[in-house]
């Protein structure tokens, strides 16, 4: 270290030539493991040269490096060549770079001195938005270091035109900034100098909403035969979203209100991870209606965002949310209007899982804990004694990833608390009972949980993606409090273990191809009819009677109804070639369902009228009872996708899989189904789904609350079918997810 006095040791420190000094900036140097920054600014931390240099080579070196760096000429260096100095004295060529760049010493070059600091406040990273829209509001990414909080450091926001880069106006000194219609066609830049509480600033770092990339282009996305070719040309610089009146009419019951106290709004938003739409078989086999920009991550990132603050959440349940997403995106979004978050990544590798976030003036984080769902289904008694009796069952749940998001809430107005549970069940449409064994899984954890973190009595909110609809075992599980052994579900999901699922082609080739839950309804009618008097077991040789258009009794083969009276013809024994040709002589319903599904797999063209076939049979066999059993599920069913009702539950005893009775330790009311007749004050059944090459409506997203202690006061309307459609389903311009937000409201009950 030099000292500010020549010495008999320090000799060798030259005075430095006498000449007209003036400070111009400044060197800010970073130390980390040996490595060292060394950057040259002007004032206000406007960056004029970086260096990356080891902290154990020579000064002298470095400083060679520097003048050819910064261009300067001989006549300049020879004049006043380029040096270090503490006070008038020069430091010496060899000593080390990180003994030399110390604070105290200066920089000379010509006449201008540039004092060293030494870990100066750092901006790390910088970025913004890349597709900025009036009304959104830009949250900038940054990642600071030795700095105060980001709002506190200094921010300008500039807007300009790509043609014209010089033309820079201010437009904000804010640390956020919400697009405005002036600033439609320009783009944005921002500018962050980091400071530290003492005042001292860092080097100014600025980042644009100019796009680098091109947006993804997906091949021949196709709806039918119909190539979707999206015309409408990538906005430049700030751009006007798409209208939403559908939206707006659903915020008049959120935006001008808040929550009073003793009450809270409760969000269920499952956002639709990046991965599963942005690519090209999503495109093309599950959104074909959806142009390539509007399924951006840049685009839909900001739409859910500025939803979401427009409900005034007081709780937030987010599923299909990326760790990137989160963290650089969506927390500092709900951070500036007061809302904290909790996250927890599902059982993959892959980066992405679920959300809590509450209201900070509403609620204060008490504890929260991932549950493992893939594990803790060992230490659940019926869950672990089928897995014992039935290993592949347990090899399904352990290969699902699915976790569960457990919060414990404490109303900061009362004290009172609540457990709020997160879901996103397994989403493969032919595992039914695995969900349902989820959905008792993390029931039982929540009671675990709860006991263990000392709140027996918090009062219960369960609310995500159920992948399951509102009369499945899954939802009748919470709404019922039990899942017994003779509920259809477990022979439903016994045919799960023959869909081959082994490779990411064959899952996404069988996707358009499994039961949907109508085609399920339609099996089971179809299995009553055969058997009438429940005995639980039909007659193989009946079946293949129907089809077999050959055979008599009524079956006379099936015919192909692909909607071209044309090409009607009669299926053979020949395009069935799929199905298995030995059968056991008598069918058990898990047997019945497992043909079905293969008869699925060859066609809807081919199952339905298969199908028909079968319960002409039925009734050519045994015509009072299986026309009795066809008057009653008639009787009791509907054909809107929205209120199908299950058949009453059928014979299964004599089959053999995996079956166990599941029970539900709350007692639990769903906020949407109705409990009793004509109560439709407040539930109302919402679509909260629709996508897919021929698009279905249906509701997989549920909310579940204790209703011991919580009053359910106010489901907010969702949308109607047609303005879901606008655009062919979901996603859309309109709607950034495939899936529709829910939001209720709850208010506590008095204490007894």
């Amino acid at each position: 270290q030099p000292t500010n006095q020549p010495t008999a040791t320090t000799k060798q420190h030259h005075r430095m030539t006498s000449l007209p000094l003036r400070r111009h900036g400044e060197v800010l140097v970073t130390v980390n493991n040996g490595h060292m920054t060394i950057t040259l600014c002007q004032p206000l931390g406007h960056k004029i040269a970086t260096l990356e240099r080891s902290g154990s080579s020579d000064l002298g070196k470095t400083l060679v490096r520097i003048t050819k760096k910064l261009k300067l000429s001989a006549e300049q260096v020879h004049v006043c060549p380029v040096t270090l100095a503490r006070d008038a004295y020069h430091i010496p060529a060899e000593t080390t770079n990180v003994d030399a760049f110390q604070g105290g010493n200066a920089l000379v070059l010509n006449d201008q001195v540039l004092p060293i600091r030494v870990d100066a406040p750092e901006v790390l990273e910088l970025s913004v938005p890349k597709m900025p829209m009036v009304g959104h509001r830009l949250v900038p990414m940054v990642s600071l270091a030795r700095a105060v909080e980001p709002q506190a450091c200094l921010w300008q926001w500039k807007r300009f035109c790509r043609d014209c880069p010089e033309s820079l106006e201010l437009v904000s000194t804010d640390f956020a900034y919400t697009p405005r219609t002036t600033d439609i066609g320009c783009d944005l830049r921002v500018s962050c100098t980091p400071r530290t509480a003492e005042g001292e600033v860092g080097i100014t770092v600025r980042a644009t909403t100019v796009r680098v990339k091109p947006l993804r282009k997906c091949k021949g996305a196709k709806t039918g035969d119909m190539p979707v070719v999206d015309l409408s040309p990538i906005p430049v610089g700030v751009c006007v979203p798409p209208d939403h009146d559908a939206m707006a009419k659903r915020l008049e019951h959120t935006l001008s209100t808040t929550t009073p106290q003793g009450h809270f709004r409760l969000v269920s938003y499952n956002l639709l991870l990046d991965a599963f739409c942005n690519n090209e078989w999503a495109i093309q086999n599950l959104y074909p209606y959806l142009p390539p920009r509007f399924a951006s991550i840049e685009y839909r990132e900001q739409r859910q965002a500025k939803e979401l603050l427009d409900y005034r959440l007081d709780i937030a349940c987010l599923q299909e949310v990326s760790r990137h997403l989160w963290f650089n995106f969506l927390e500092a979004q709900m951070d500036l209007d007061g809302v904290s978050g909790v996250y927890g990544n599902k059982h993959t590798a892959q980066p992405f899982g679920a959300v809590i976030a509450y209201r900070r003036s509403k609620f204060r984080m008490l504890t929260s804990q991932v549950v493992d769902l893939t594990e803790v289904w060992s230490d659940y008694p019926p869950t672990a004694d089928l897995g014992k009796r039935f290993p592949a069952f347990g090899k399904r749940l352990s290969q699902t990833t699915t976790t569960s998001l457990v919060a414990f809430l404490e109303d900061v107005s009362s004290g009172r608390v609540l457990c709020v549970c997160n879901v996103h069940l397994y989403s493969h449409p032919a595992a039914p009972h695995i969900r349902a064994a989820q959905a008792a899984l993390v029931l039982h954890n929540a009671r675990l949980v709860a006991d263990a973190a000392g709140y027996p009595d918090a009062a219960v909110v369960l609310a995500g993606d159920f992948n399951a609809e509102e009369h499945s075992g899954a939802c009748d599980l919470l709404r019922t409090g039990n899942f017994d052994a003779s509920h259809p579900e477990w022979a439903e999901g016994a045919c799960f273990g023959y869909v081959d699922h082994s490779s990411q082609d064959q899952r996404e080739s069988n996707w358009h191809s499994v039961m949907r839950s109508q085609d399920t309804v339609r099996a089971r009618e179809v299995f009553k009819a055969l058997d009438p008097t429940r005995t639980g077991m039909v007659e193989a040789q009946r079946v293949w009677a129907a089809l077999d258009n050959s055979g008599g009794g009524g079956g006379g083969g099936i015919e192909d109804d692909t909607g071209d009276t044309a090409s009607r013809r009669v299926v053979t024994l020949e395009d069935l070639a799929p199905l298995p040709q030995r059968l056991p002589e008598t069918l058990c319903y898990a047997d019945f369902y497992r043909l079905c599904s293969q008869l699925r797999r060859l066609g809807i063209h081919i199952f339905e009228p298969a199908l028909d076939a079968i319960e002409k049979q039925a009734l050519h066999d045994a015509p009072l009872a299986a026309a009795d059993a066809i008057a009653k599920r008639t009787s009791c069913s509907t054909t809107s996708s929205q209120n199908t009702k299950f058949p009453a539950s059928i014979m299964t005893a004599e089959c053999k899989f995996p079956c166990a009775d599941l029970t539900n330790p709350f007692a639990l009311e769903s906020a949407l189904l109705p409990e009793a007749e004509g109560d439709n004050a407040h539930r109302k059944l919402q679509i909260t789904y629709l996508a897919g090459q021929t698009p279905e409506a249906s509701t997989v997203d549920h909310i579940f609350f204790s209703p011991a202690t919580l009053d359910l006061s106010h489901v907010v309307p969702g949308f109607a079918e047609e303005s879901l459609r606008e655009h062919g389903g979901l996603p859309s311009q309109q709607f950034p997810s495939d899936h529709v937000a829910v939001v209720v409201e709850f208010g506590w009950k008095q204490s007894l």
